[in-house]
């Protein structure tokens, strides 16, 4: 029997299988074996055909080895299987899904001969691979060896779901790791990587391995609401963090089990690919399982590739998206998989799906609230949690999140799509995944202009009734002098917690002046919070209890205020000084002393960091050593600024002494946003991409004699393109030639591509490759980080380094690593495509630390949607939309603003003005 002929309804196993062989479908080594640079093997095994290519020879005999005596084995028969070249067929790229229009009955064309990479974003970012010099069957041995190794390791795993997963993770990193460069899935269509493709194709398995005809499985869109003003609702730069980080956590949280169980290419936007998240819970569930060192080289191949640090015991940032699209297999997978068990075909499948997960939303924040209800501490945290305790029982807490669930669910099916009460037919099945990421977008879009709050689950009447029934007061451990009062974080609910007076606060608390100081830093005198922004509070105070949502969580830091951000120059002009010059080191010791609190954690703000590197590296005496770390760990107001919020006179003259400026008072707030990606993503629309020509950027996707082909095409030249189709051997090619000029010609009129897996797949790495990008400029100018998504960014940092990092942040986005343009590169040859070609716009928003943080936030949020992402420029009788800094300067007594265009063409763009 031909196992390529067999459809299968597959167990858990075969279904690791098939993806397993969809991963390994194309070599790596694939366009150099085209062209004739790298020898595959010659003879063919029992799977394989006489008629089999090169390269698939040789993608048969290194799945062979990687998988050789692992759960795995058996895979490699799976690679020339009809689910595994289907699922190929239905993820690819749109340049060369066009292609099946002249070449549907007769074998592909011939391959360039020339290994060039180019940028699917701007065709005009290209790298040509071709005469590279690499020790091929080096690469090859030590990548070959070190999968089969960690895979060996997941023996004990039956079903193969571990060693899927370690497949997954492992198959990139190590390539690059050991010098693998990158290559084009097609050097005919050379705009996506043989990694992209791959990893699309293993996707797809989900909706072909079911078995039967056709595709057969569910598109997810998961969504919390509401994100924008519940991080702005924050007073401390801890509270920012928390909040965000708080997101992300909830959103992956959410996923979990879908990942777990069926495997991290489930997760199609963001990409599991370099996703410090995904990273962080393989390794807790590789150390679950015992594979310790499996974990530990698996860390040491993220953590020097940029992607996660397992030494922090927890990703530091938020950069997983409050939105996230899955790709999940037919109800019998999922069944299979320990899914959804009481499903049943006589109930709607799509609302059992989002009961599912909407259930697990409420589950995991259930989990979380319990985790904080056994926090244990001592002194005035403590009585301040148990009150929490009560609040959190009297409104019911535990089942209402503090962000709304959105959950769309496409059925697929056949040639059907349903959504909702939307029935859509399709005349082709590649046109499915097309159809169906769009109509989830449109819902989507539509459905977001619709606010619930979710509060208003809260018992809140019953409180309020209670308030004015009985005339009492409520909160703690200061009653309000009203009744109750709103939360001077939120804004939104009653606050329970009321903090007393900076006078009254070690009385009310029986605290001496080093306790009450120690709790002014994370509770200020005179704070009221509602439950929800206390348990944000108590967040950054414990991060490890975020662990009940990312798995196992050791992140344990301290935080700096906004005060800290804004006056770091002078912190590191006075550590410089102090490390120069004994007199003002021991002046500055002396006068530290007085505010020493007490040990502090880890921090999580690099520059802290850094400074303590220098002092720990400069050979003074351990004592002193200890004093001055003090000094850059202590928060700015509890040591050099007076209660009245000025400088003290002790420190001033202190400073003037050694000619060191004094600190400054105003930081800057950095929020970003890609421009019209949503619209990308979604709808495929070109027209967010600053190419000056549709045309142009078409004709450009292709390489050799097709190139020419879809130029005469695009000219008109019927004739002449019929005479390169009847060379490359397309049979009737008149009317293929018309009938692909056609298809052409919808793309440049709609200015809408395709929307396949692939696309998707190569956008998400770029956009998750921008947002580690982002982490590390905002650390590198002394920054922190609140979210980076690849296309938004919102960071904190010292006004001094902001416009240096705006001006970075938005060349590596479009630039990449300027050599080539276009292009993020990993090791030597490893590369990346950018978002060459979308605009960024920008907010720089300069504040005095005093001004209140949430209307700074709400402000630069509304300044980069209403003002920058709305700007029309007329330059050089162009007109240019969007991309344009808004500078904002925000004194105490009013906001002076200036807009600056990030692009003076639109032909130049980026590509010639930051290069």
């Amino acid at each position: 029997m031909n196992l390529s002929e067999v459809k299968l309804m597959p167990n858990l196993r075969e279904y690791f299988l098939l993806k397993t062989a969809a991963l390994m479908r194309y070599p790596p080594t694939k366009s150099w074996i085209e062209a004739g640079f790298h020898r595959a093997p010659e003879h063919p095994d029992r799977i394989m055909d006489k008629e089999a290519s090169a390269y698939e020879r040789e993608a048969y005999q290194m799945l062979k080895e990687i998988i050789k005596a692992t759960p795995l084995d058996g895979s490699h028969e799976y690679i020339k299987h009809s689910i595994v070249e289907d699922a190929g067929r239905y993820a690819a790229e749109f340049n060369k899904g066009l292609l099946e229009v002249l070449f549907k009955d007769e074998a592909e064309t011939p391959p360039v001969k020339k290994i060039i990479l180019k940028n699917v974003f701007d065709t005009r970012a290209t790298f040509d691979l071709t005469n590279i010099n690499v020790d091929w069957e080096k690469i090859k041995k030590n990548f070959i060896q070190c999968l089969n190794e960690f895979l060996r390791a997941t023996s004990q795993d039956d079903t193969a779901r571990l060693a899927w997963h370690v497949l997954y993770s492992a198959y990139e990193l190590a390539w690059i790791n050991f010098g693998g460069p990158s290559s084009p899935a097609d050097t005919r269509a050379p705009t996506y990587t043989i990694f992209d493709h791959n990893y699309a194709t293993a996707t797809l398995i989900n909706w072909l391995a079911a078995g039967g005809e056709g595709l057969k499985g569910f598109l997810v869109l998961i969504d919390l609401a509401g994100i924008h003003p519940f991080i702005s609702a924050s007073r401390k730069l801890r509270d920012l963090w928390a909040s965000s980080f708080l997101v992300s956590a909830l959103a992956w949280g959410i996923i979990w089990p879908f990942i777990e169980k069926l495997g991290p290419d489930v997760l199609l936007l963001p990409t599991a690919r370099f996703n410090p998240f995904y990273y962080h819970s393989l390794q807790k569930l590789l150390t679950d399982f015992k594979l310790n060192d499996v974990a530990e080289k698996l860390g040491n191949f993220t953590r020097e590739l940029g992607f996660y640090d397992p030494e922090w015991g927890c990703p530091r940032y938020a950069v997983m998206p409050a939105t996230v699209t899955l790709i999940l297999p037919d109800v019998k997978i999922l069944k299979e998989a320990g899914l959804l068990n009481q499903m049943s075909n006589e109930r709607n499948r799509r609302d059992l799906i989002k009961e599912f997960i909407k259930r697990r939303y409420i589950e995991i924040w259930g989990n979380l609230i319990k985790k904080i209800e056994e926090i244990e501490v001592n002194g005035a945290l403590k009585k301040l949690i148990e009150q929490l305790r009560k609040d959190i029982e009297f409104f019911d807490i535990r089942k209402v999140p503090p962000l709304s669930i959105r959950v769309k669910v496409a059925e697929i099916s056949g040639k059907t799509i349903v959504i909702d009460c939307f029935h859509v037919k399709v005349d082709e099945e590649r046109d499915l995944y097309d159809r169906a990421m769009r109509l989830l977008g449109k819902i989507h879009r539509r459905e977001a202009f619709l606010k619930v709050e979710p509060y208003v689950k809260l018992n809140l009447t019953e409180l309020t009734e209670e308030i004015y029934r009985e005339d009492s007061a409520f909160g703690y451990p200061s009653k309000s002098e009203r009744g109750y009062d709103y939360c001077t974080v939120c804004g939104s609910l009653p606050a329970t917690v009321i903090l007393p007076s900076d006078k009254e606060y070690q009385k009310t608390f029986g605290l001496d002046a080093k306790e009450a100081g120690e709790l002014k830093i994370l509770f200020s005198p005179g704070e009221r919070l509602c439950p929800y922004c206390f348990i944000k509070r108590l967040i950054s105070i414990k991060p490890n209890i975020l662990e009940v949502l990312v798995g196992k969580c050791e992140l344990d830091v301290s935080f700096p205020s906004i005060s800290d951000i804004a006056t770091f120059e002078f912190k590191a002009q006075s550590i410089k000084k102090a490390l120069e010059d004994q007199s003002y080191r021991e002046k500055l010791i002396k006068a530290v002393v007085k505010g020493i609190i007490k040990r502090r954690k880890r921090p999580l703000w690099k520059g802290q960091r850094m400074l303590l590197g220098e002092i720990e590296r400069s050979g003074l005496k351990e004592e002193e050593k200890a004093v001055l770390k003090e000094f850059v760990l202590v928060e700015a107001e509890s040591l050099y600024m007076t209660a009245e919020k000025r400088l003290s006179e002790e420190w001033i003259e202190l400073w003037r002494r050694a000619e060191i400026e004094e600190p400054r008072c105003y930081y800057a707030i950095i929020k970003a946003d890609g421009d019209g990606i949503g619209r990308l993503l979604t709808e495929g629309d070109l027209t967010e991409l600053a190419i000056p020509d549709v045309r142009r950027y078409l004709v450009d996707t292709y390489e050799g004699e097709l190139k020419e082909l879809v130029s005469k095409v695009m000219e008109g030249d019927l004739k002449r393109a019929t005479k390169i189709a009847e060379n490359l051997g397309v049979m009737e090619a008149e009317s293929k030639v018309k009938e692909f000029g056609a298809a052409l010609r919808n793309v440049v009129e709609s200015g809408k591509i395709i929307l396949s897996p692939t696309f998707h797949i190569a956008m998400s790495r770029a956009l998750m490759m921008t947002a580690l990008r982002d982490v590390r400029m905002v650390e590198n100018e002394n920054g922190v980080v609140i979210y980076a998504g690849g296309d938004d960014l919102l960071a904190v940092v010292p006004l001094v380094n902001a416009l240096r990092l705006i001006r970075d942040t938005r060349k590596s986005f479009n630039v990449g690593d300027e050599r080539p343009i276009g292009f993020f590169k990993q090791k030597d040859f490893y590369l990346v495509p950018t978002l060459v070609s979308i605009g960024r716009s920008y907010v720089l928003y300069e504040a005095h630390y005093m001004y209140p943080l949430y209307a700074v936030i709400e402000d630069a949020e509304r300044r980069l949607e209403e003002e920058a992402k709305k700007s029309l420029w007329s330059i050089s009788s162009e007109e240019l939309k969007k991309d344009t800094l808004t500078i904002v300067y925000s004194p105490r007594g009013g906001a002076k603003t200036i807009h600056l265009p990030l692009k003076t063409s639109k032909d130049a763009h980026i590509l010639n003005e930051l290069a």
